[in-house]
């Protein structure tokens, strides 16, 4: 199918056998079956701009004539590939240079969050980390009850420093990663070494006397 030309890709009989084929029809971002195979906004041209090279995306449309893997049991039975099944569904096949290493696995992860909160927005309009539950009590500005927090430097260096107005007494500060777990908290102080955090994104929760609570999304690293 890679090997195909755009208007071959935009047919029927080739979007009838894609595991993408609900998202076809039903994506916000107004884009074709082979824009979002291999345009601007296509994952594996999300994937190449944060450093990994992949096939399809925008860069390399096509595999050259090399064959490629086609999908598996999963993606021939539980995407929308299937008869009567909405689900779409990529299958990603990773090389060695990803796979073998602790720090290059982690890499790829972080990388892959940060890619597919992307890749949601952009075609569904769907937040990952608020409609998933990962990080709660969040709005679309990272804002609750009109108030805000600031950081600096944004992105953040190996000093995150935070902005104290509209905090009441005693507060804690929480930095919680892209699974929603805690990684790092103190209390009463408003400057914080990050320097061990790996590169990623994260999230800066500050709880004041009050239970009042400010979310704001603190990026170490941009990756994309």
């Amino acid at each position: 199918m890679y090997n195909n030309t755009d208007s071959e890709l935009k047919t029927a009989s080739y979007i009838s056998a894609s595991s993408i084929k609900n998202l076809v029809n039903t994506n916000v971002s107004g884009s074709t079956h082979a824009q979002l195979l291999r345009g601007p906004n296509a994952l594996g041209t999300l994937f190449a701009n944060a450093g990994f090279p992949d096939v399809p995306n925008q860069q390399s449309p096509n595999t050259g004539g090399f064959p490629y893997f086609n999908g598996g049991y999963n993606t021939f039975n539980y995407t929308s590939i299937a008869a009567g099944n909405t689900v779409n569904g990529l299958q990603i096949e990773c090389d060695s240079t990803v796979r073998f290493g602790y720090a290059n696995r982690k890499k790829f992860a972080d990388a892959t969050a940060l890619i597919l909160e992307k890749y949601f927005s952009i075609h569904q309009n769907f937040n990952l980390l608020t409609n998933c539950g990962l990080i709660s009590g969040i709005n679309a500005d990272f804002t609750l009850n009109g108030s805000s927090i600031n950081i600096f430097p944004n992105p953040v260096a190996d000093l995150l420093q935070l902005s104290e107005e509209n905090i009441y007494g005693n507060f804690e500060i929480q930095i919680i990663n892209v699974l929603g777990e805690v990684v790092f908290k103190t209390l009463n102080q408003n400057k914080l070494d990050v320097s061990r955090l790996t590169s990623g994104l994260y999230f800066v929760k500050l709880i004041d006397e009050k239970q009042r609570f400010w979310t704001v999304k603190m990026l170490k690293q941009w990756f994309i």
